[in-house]
C-alpha cells in the first residue's frame, strides 16, 4: 500500500469521520488530492465536485424485458448512495460520468417516486451536470442539469469513456478521468482475499468504478484496461465491504 495524503484542517468532520473508519480514503492524481469513497464515488476538495459514474438507472427493468428473474431496487439503491454521498461531502458541484441511464427508454420505465427522489438530488444540487455515455446519449427530458460530452476543469478532462492524447491536447488537458469499464480486482493482504469494485489510474488516465447497483465489472487484468492505463504504473484503490484501501 502507498501513504495516505494528508488533508487540510478545514477538512468537514464527516469526510475525516469517513476516512478514520475506512470507508474513504485520500489519494493522489494529477498533482492533486482526491478521495475517494467506499460506494465508488470520487470527491474533488479542491472544487468540491463530487463524481459518480456508470449509474446504469434502471437495468434491473431493463434485463426484465427480456424475462431475467432479476429484482428492480437498482434505481433506488443506487440514488441512495448519490444521497448518502451528498450529506457527507455536501458538493457545489455533482457530475455523473455517463452512463447514468442504461438505455434511451430508462426514463420512461421508471417509477414515479424515482423520478421523484433523483429530482430531488438535483434540485438540491447548486450544479449538476450529466457527462454523456454510450448508454445515455441523450438524457431524460425530465431531469434538470447540464448535458455534456465532456468538461476540462485543472488540465483534467472529465469524460465517459478514454480520449486519445491528441484530443486531450486540442482540449487544454494533460490528465483524463474516465468511467465506461467498471474495473474490479481481487487481492490477497496478510492472507485475507478481497474481491470488489476499484478505482485504477497511472500518470495519465483514472478509471472510475461503477456506482450503480447492478453494474456488472471488468477485471484489471483483462487487456482492454491495458491500451488504457499503463499496467507498470497503476495504482489501485479497492473497495470491499463498505471500506476502502489504497493499493
Amino acid at each position: 500500500m502507498h501513504s495516505t495524503p494528508q488533508l487540510r484542517n478545514e477538512t468537514p468532520g464527516k469526510i475525516e469521520t469517513k476516512i478514520s473508519a475506512q470507508q474513504a480514503t485520500p489519494f493522489r492524481y494529477a498533482g492533486q488530492i482526491w478521495i475517494a469513497d467506499a460506494s465508488g464515488g470520487l470527491f474533488w476538495p479542491k472544487h468540491k465536485i463530487l463524481i459518480v459514474s456508470d449509474c446504469h438507472f434502471e437495468k434491473g427493468s431493463f434485463l426484465k424485458q427480456f424475462a431475467n428473474p432479476i429484482p428492480t431496487y437498482d434505481t433506488i439503491t443506487t440514488i441512495s448512495h448519490i444521497a448518502e454521498l451528498m450529506i457527507c461531502y455536501e458538493p457545489e458541484h455533482i457530475i455523473c460520468l455517463g452512463d447514468s441511464f442504461h438505455d434511451l427508454n430508462a426514463g420512461q420505465r421508471m417509477l414515479t417516486k424515482d423520478i421523484c427522489a433523483l429530482q430531488g438530488l438535483i434540485a438540491q444540487a447548486p450544479q449538476w451536470t450529466w457527462i454523456l455515455g454510450n448508454h445515455d446519449p441523450d438524457i431524460p427530458w425530465q431531469f434538470g442539469g447540464a448535458r455534456q460530452h465532456h468538461l476540462v476543469l485543472d488540465d483534467i478532462m472529465l469524460a465517459h469513456e478514454p480520449e486519445s492524447p491528441e484530443v486531450l491536447h486540442a482540449a487544454g488537458a494533460q490528465f483524463q478521468i474516465i468511467g465506461h469499464f467498471h474495473p474490479k480486482m481481487s487481492v490477497t493482504i496478510k492472507r485475507h482475499s478481497m474481491y470488489g469494485k476499484c478505482f485504477v489510474h497511472d500518470e495519465v488516465t483514472l478509471i472510475m468504478p461503477g456506482i450503480g447497483a447492478f453494474t456488472g465489472g471488468l477485471d484489471v487484468h483483462e487487456a482492454a484496461l491495458d491500451r488504457v492505463v499503463v499496467k507498470s504504473s497503476r495504482k489501485y484503490v479497492l473497495t470491499y465491504q463498505n471500506k476502502i484501501y489504497a493499493l
